[in-house]
């Protein structure tokens, strides 16, 4: 088995979400990070591609997965203890690989070197090539990869019996009922038999009786009278650190460690060449030991080190998926799995944007998302900073989560998977100068409309206002007008109200006005705004929103006028125009 079989139905990877472009506008780096602690946002998109698939049965292997270790936490803790000892195991399966030269040294070889190293003791004390002979022995280095050899495999044989262990111990504990965590019971419960996992046990017990670890080694440096080094030997190895004891007594611990950690292995450059001369030395003066060693632990087949390795991200996203959902519930943020939906690219009730619930000073508003899939497009309006973005950015995450399995913070959720998620957010010039805003926008578009199919997703946030009013409205008519024609379902935001009225009675000739929606980022007060970071349904408000914004700035229509008349202008207080102005049926 591999980890394949625990992130994908039927074990290979299949269906497609396409996200990379939509990453920056949503700010999928930040909540990637979030999700996968201990990743950059950069890195948490990577390992987020490799996950994202539009596959529902996948989607719902992992949804059940993360239930499955939501109801017991138990088996989630061992998981986290098994994903540390997968990773020590990758390290020591790699370095019994790298050191695979060395584990052939038999008795032969030791006596051939023994012979040499006592040329070598004797040539160096009477003849001026000792650096020579000095070299020409660093040069085969047999006993380094020796010593790490024998040392790797003992190491990973030790995490392969704990992490069999614990795995068959916890899984003997706790019922689960998904696919992807019965697969890997029954896996660990076969392989413990097939590899003999208490034979292992029993032998490593046996060795820990007299292998008590290579934990320090003195080495004797021999120096001739213009301080050159003529040869370095190993003067003793001990199974425990040396305790401190020098200069460095007495100063701070910070300075301590820092001094100490200067010639910490493995080093690279010019230090690398006496590195493995001096391990070569280790090992050959500590080769009887090692021999034994070898003969306790390389008798030993575990044949599903390899395996448990293959596991670790899908260790890496199970942990990551079910810490998010837990911390979602420890802020009372409600957390669920969403459903598939046939007819809505999403229908959602009570949502929370993530990043918001998790670190906000106080909870987001939480807001239902609603959206039919195949031509149907949300218009949504509102004053500035109501929330506008963050309302189609949080429709965007949870559909990006969604898709990578995870649970989502909100009431209930039915999602349809997309194919493809794609943004359009306001653009500034470009980096050479050579496009102007309007033209990023315009390039942005065609990329956009090449790329889009019936089952994707489109996000726009307030796009065509780098032109006027009048080119911005028809532009955003006709590319709705098309979204709609080529079933393409969408969001977007925009302060050119007029475009819903407009759209309406065009939508309406063929027969599409339902396909149409007008959502409002509600407000509250007369004169003095206060946002309530909801949406509703509703068209959009007629008065404008500026003169409100304007108002909380302290600036009402009565200033307006006392300023007009102090600079004699004429205010035509017998125009109609000016009464609906006062009625705040306009401007």
């Amino acid at each position: 088995m591999t980890g394949s079989e625990l992130l994908w139905a039927g074990g290979r990877k299949i269906g497609e979400f396409c996200f990379e472009a939509a990453a920056g506008d949503l700010e999928l780096e930040r909540l990637g990070a979030l999700l996968f602690q201990g990743m950059t946002g950069t890195e948490s998109l990577a390992f987020a591609k490799t996950l994202a698939t539009d596959d529902w049965d996948t989607i719902k292997m992992r949804q059940d997965a993360i239930g499955d270790l939501l109801r017991s936490p138990g088996l989630t803790e061992a998981l986290g203890r098994l994903l540390t000892l997968v990773e020590e195991i990758e390290v020591y399966s790699k370095g019994v690989k790298d050191n695979a030269l060395g584990l052939e040294v038999d008795a032969f070889d030791a006596l051939t070197d023994s012979i040499k190293k006592a040329v070598f003791n004797f040539e160096s004390y009477i003849s001026k090539q000792a650096t020579d002979v000095l070299e020409e022995l660093g040069a085969n280095n047999r006993y380094a990869y020796f010593l790490r050899g024998v040392l790797f495999k003992y190491e990973l044989l030790k995490r392969y019996a704990e992490a069999m262990k614990l795995l068959c111990d916890t899984f003997s504990q706790i019922s689960v009922q998904s696919d992807a965590l019965r697969l890997l019971k029954a896996w660990a419960e076969a392989k413990y038999i097939q590899d003999n996992v208490d034979g292992i046990r029993a032998k490593l017990s046996e060795t820990d009786t007299w292998w008590k670890g290579l934990g320090a080694f003195a080495i004797d440096v021999f120096m001739d009278a213009r301080m050159m080094i003529r040869s370095l030997e190993v003067a003793e190895i001990r199974p425990r650190p040396y305790e401190k004891n020098g200069m460095l007594d007495g100063k701070p611990q910070e300075l301590r460690d820092g001094i100490a950690s200067l010639l910490r292995y493995p080093q690279s450059g010019l230090g690398s060449w006496y590195q493995e001369y001096i391990l070569n030395e280790v090992g050959y003066e500590d080769r009887k030991e090692l021999l034994r060693l070898r003969g306790d632990v390389f008798k030993w087949k575990c044949t599903g080190h390899d395996e448990l390795v293959s596991m670790k991200d899908a260790l890496i996203f199970y942990l990551s998926a079910v810490r998010m959902a837990v911390r979602f519930s420890e802020r009372g943020v409600p957390v669920c799995a969403p459903e598939r939906s046939d007819i809505a690219v999403f229908d959602i009730t009570d949502a929370y944007l993530p990043e918001m619930a998790l670190h906000g000073a106080e909870l987001p508003v939480a807001n239902n998302c609603y959206l039919r899939a195949e031509g149907y497009v949300n218009l949504i309006t509102g004053p500035n900073s109501s929330g506008k973005t963050c309302y189609i950015m949080l429709a965007g995450q949870l559909l990006w989560l969604t898709q990578l399995g995870c649970l989502l913070p909100c009431r209930t959720a039915a999602i349809r998977p997309c194919d493809c998620l794609l943004t359009l957010f306001a653009a500034g010039e470009s980096a050479e100068g050579e496009d102007s805003r309007m033209g990023m926008e315009v390039i942005r578009l065609g990329e956009i409309t090449g790329r889009m199919t019936s089952h994707s997703l489109l996000l726009l946030n307030e796009p065509m206002t780098a032109t006027s009013a009048n080119e911005g409205i028809q532009i955003c008519i006709e590319l709705v007008s098309e979204l709609i024609a080529r079933k393409v379902s969408a969001m977007m935001v925009t302060h050119f109200g007029d475009i819903y009225e407009l759209l309406t009675g065009r939508l309406a000739q063929d027969g599409l006005a339902d396909r149409l929606t007008s959502l409002v980022m509600a407000t509250a007060g007369d004169g003095e705004l206060s946002y309530l970071y909801k949406i509703i349904e509703a068209p959009p408000l007629r008065s404008s929103y500026a003169r409100a914004v304007i108002g909380r700035l302290g600036v009402t229509l009565g200033d307006m006028l006392k300023r007009m008349d102090s600079l004699g202008m004429d205010a035509r207080p017998h125009d109609r125009a000016w009464d609906l102005i006062k009625r705040g049926e306009v401007l």
